[in-house]
């Protein structure tokens, strides 16, 4: 069912201001299960902050949980762990004075085939009133690039032997450049092997890849760190 069954529990004291306000929380007792759908060896966390712990976790975090102890009134939640990019279903209680717990379970997986899902059924529905090949890619183009977490998702029209590929309009995060156009694929590195046989080509990153290091700073010129190219016949 896309779901860790592995409960992970944690302790916690609120950390307050000098204005009284929440502002964190310490952690004083996790269990194993804690660890392991985190990622965090669970004897390095006690008596240190979340924020220490992950540094850039959502505000929502601190804020949700710090209205259980005010209020007294226990809440569910499902919230992603941004940094992990990972998903967390649960429900948070006030013990006393400060302190609450957390009960929690990871779903990362049922949340991404929900969204895998979602976004096949938005493209059969944005595909259905579209007449030009273009619009369609375009429109493809943004569902996978939304739905993947992506800064750009495009499609492309290679050329000759994987000599060049022309990019179609591609669907851009905000405040991402296009890399719409014709570009040579021997300008960015030895990639053009797995292409050439009809396979995947995934570097997780230009600068250290073998394939792609010596032009790194190519591709770093359009802001790409990774991507995935994935060949369609």
């Amino acid at each position: 069912d896309g779901v860790s069954h592995e409960l992970a529990e944690a302790i916690d004291d609120f950390v307050r201001d000098e204005a009284g306000r929440v502002t964190d929380w310490r952690y004083v007792e996790v269990n194993p299960a804690w660890g392991e759908l985190l990622g965090v060896d669970p004897s390095t966390v006690v008596g240190r902050t979340i924020r220490a712990v992950f540094p850039g976790i959502e505000d929502e975090w601190v804020s949700e949980f710090a209205q259980v102890v005010e209020t007294g009134h226990a809440t569910t939640f499902t919230r992603q762990v941004g940094s992990l990019r990972r998903w967390y279903e649960g429900r948070a209680f006030k013990l006393d004075g400060e302190r609450f717990a957390v009960i929690f379970l990871e779903i990362t997986a049922r949340i991404e085939a929900d969204a895998r899902r979602n976004a096949l059924l938005s493209l059969v529905d944005r595909l259905r009133d579209l007449t030009t090949i273009p619009a369609m890619t375009q429109a493809a183009s943004e569902i996978v690039g939304r739905t993947l977490g992506a800064t750009r998702a495009g499609f492309g029209l290679i050329v000759g032997d994987v000599e060049f590929i022309d990019i179609e309009l591609d669907w851009t995060a905000p405040g991402q450049v296009s890399v719409a156009g014709r570009h040579r694929y021997d300008d960015f590195g030895n990639i053009r092997a797995p292409l050439q046989r009809g396979e995947a080509l995934v570097v997780n990153d230009v600068a250290s890849d073998p394939r792609t290091r010596d032009d790194a700073s190519t591709w770093q010129g359009f802001d790409i760190a990774a991507f995935v190219h994935m060949p369609v016949r």
